[in-house]
């Protein structure tokens, strides 16, 4: 399943953009799996930001640089999360504290 929020980067040209979350992972190893993506033509194409599986154990901030979409109207943040679907009684992912911070 695939959660997109779109995200209107027009006015911040020539700003630096970060997107910070905060994720929880706990999935079958190897089958279940938690990414970030992100589209930059309004969700045509996906590009992963980054792909966590396993058990992480605790809460984990990650942060990514979306500087190159400054002045982008059509971004989308991608929340995906995928299984193999053999049944697991593994919690899955969560995500929390979403925020996107421009800086001149």
């Amino acid at each position: 399943a695939l959660a997109q929020h779109p995200v209107d980067l027009s006015p911040y040209a020539g700003q630096v953009i970060t997107l910070s979350l905060w994720i929880w992972v706990d999935t079958n190893s190897g089958n279940d799996c938690y990414q970030t993506q992100l589209s930059n033509d309004g969700g045509g194409n996906w590009t992963t930001l980054e792909t966590t599986c396993g058990d992480h154990g605790s809460w984990t901030q990650k942060t990514y640089d979306l500087s190159a979409e400054a002045g982008n109207a059509n971004v989308r943040i991608g929340l995906r999360f995928y299984s193999n679907g053999f049944g697991s009684t593994d919690p899955g992912a969560y995500v929390d504290d979403i925020l996107i911070t421009a800086v001149r």
